[in-house]
């Protein structure tokens, strides 16, 4: 319930969210030459979702926040 505003703040940046019982996934999908826009993207929304959480007296763990990157063999350059 504290968090229930939580994936409108994502929908905000066009990020996809996806939330466990106690735990949150954002992501953005992407070509390989436009990482660094989708990393942008991500860590302005994690920025933005950490001021508004600080707002509404809730904490974002940053020792479990990190950025994964992954790909196949398949992606395309």
């Amino acid at each position: 319930m504290y968090i229930a505003d939580l994936e409108e703040k994502a929908d905000e940046h066009g990020v996809n969210y996806h939330a466990f019982a106690d735990d949150t996934q954002l992501n953005e999908r992407c070509r390989c030459d436009d990482t660094p826009t989708a990393v942008g993207k991500l860590e302005h929304c994690v920025t933005h979702i950490n001021h508004w959480m600080s707002a509404h007296r809730l904490k974002q763990n940053t020792e479990k926040t990190e950025l994964l990157w992954s790909g196949s063999k398949y992606s395309t350059v």
